[in-house]
């Protein structure tokens, strides 16, 4: 795993993921296609965790709602 050297940047953060993900960036665990999304945002719940982060590298943040 390589760690991200570069600037602080929503541009340059974009481009370091892209690049680490590589052509396999619409590919399911199952070789699946995935559909594109209007949102960068995915809700995981307790059904679909696992096969959400499957997927390789996620960022996931976890909270409480309370």
């Amino acid at each position: 795993m390589e760690k991200y050297q570069g600037q602080r940047t929503d541009e340059d953060l974009k481009a370091f993921v892209i690049e680490k993900l590589g052509s396999n960036n619409s590919l399911s665990a199952e070789g699946k296609t995935v559909p594109e999304t209007s949102s960068p945002v995915i809700s995981y719940s307790g059904d679909n965790f696992e096969h959400g982060i499957a997927n390789g590298i996620s960022f996931t943040k976890f909270f409480a709602p309370w």
